[in-house]
């Protein structure tokens, strides 16, 4: 993926397919980009910037962003018009950093930069995103509002974290996206595992999940976690869908937005204990 070749053939088929895309919001998945942003050849990123602002809709790309002279991000990177990305920065890019990183694959434990070093990766030293970032608001040809909840890769295991962005005093995400890079996997049951969470967190929320991944499953999730469109794993493509956002708040969404886990954890602690406090059976004597 990191091979230089391979580099300038991601880069050309992703822009070819960005470009082209007609969609309210097209997707590309994790580090599909698979350099830093400010490594792009020579006049490619104006050129696709030029292009995004030129037609509505929002392109959302996943590729690792410098964020200092020795601080990387991986992050999805949000171009679109003014109309149709609400509330961008100063630049005009919306910018989603990841939170959860990979031992040694995104970042290196204390006392293992031997290994990372032996492993000779290309991007072996991720900064964290924070927890809490703002979502992409994304304004329709159709004129709704729809608020996007991004997420990179296994991010979605962690319910309770995006519980938060369902919190009271903010905007509720109406469909979340998640682009992965899923190549670590291989054929491995780690493919199927991740679609399931993913289906578990579309129902939990009642949300529908945008899954776009380079290896698959790339997949559409409605708010029931039922996949209504699939892409054929290991196969380069594109996969169009009709989504509708959904608006309100699950039962759990309402509680674990404003307390955490901590209720489930209480009532876990209280089933252990429950033995103790029950009075021993009797023996009876045959």
């Amino acid at each position: 993926k990191f091979e230089p070749a391979r580099v300038s053939h991601a880069l050309d088929w992703h822009s070819h397919q960005l470009v082209r895309s007609h969609a309210d919001l097209a997707v590309a998945p994790e580090t599909s980009f698979p350099v830093l942003e400010q490594e792009l050849p020579e006049g490619y990123w104006a050129r696709l910037r030029q292009r995004a602002s030129a037609r509505p809709g929002v392109m959302l790309i996943g590729m690792p962003h410098a964020t200092g002279a020795r601080s990387k991000t991986n992050a999805v990177l949000g171009l679109g018009p003014p109309d149709s990305l609400l509330d961008a920065p100063a630049d005009g890019i919306y910018r989603y950093y990841k939170n959860h990183l990979v031992p040694f694959a995104e970042f290196t434990p204390p006392g293992f930069a031997w290994f990372t070093q032996r492993l000779n990766l290309p991007l072996p030293s991720f900064v964290r995103g924070p927890v809490q970032q703002p979502l992409l608001q994304l304004r329709t040809r159709l004129g709704p509002l729809q608020v996007m909840a991004p997420l990179v890769c296994f991010e979605d295991l962690y319910g309770e974290e995006l519980a938060l962005r369902f919190a009271p005093d903010g905007q509720a995400p109406t469909a979340l996206v998640n682009a992965s890079n899923m190549a670590w996997f291989d054929d491995s049951p780690a493919l199927a595992q991740h679609l399931r969470i993913a289906q578990y967190r579309s129902l939990e929320f009642q949300r529908p999940t945008l899954r776009a991944t380079n290896t698959g499953p790339t997949v559409v999730i409605n708010h029931r976690g039922q996949v209504t469109r699939a892409l054929a794993p290991h196969t380069q493509g594109v996969l169009h869908a009709v989504v509708e956002g959904r608006s309100g708040l699950t039962p759990y969404a309402w509680w674990v937005a404003r307390t955490g886990l901590w209720p489930l954890l209480v009532l876990a602690v209280l089933v252990l204990l429950l033995p103790w406090w029950l009075p021993a059976p009797r023996r009876r004597a045959l």
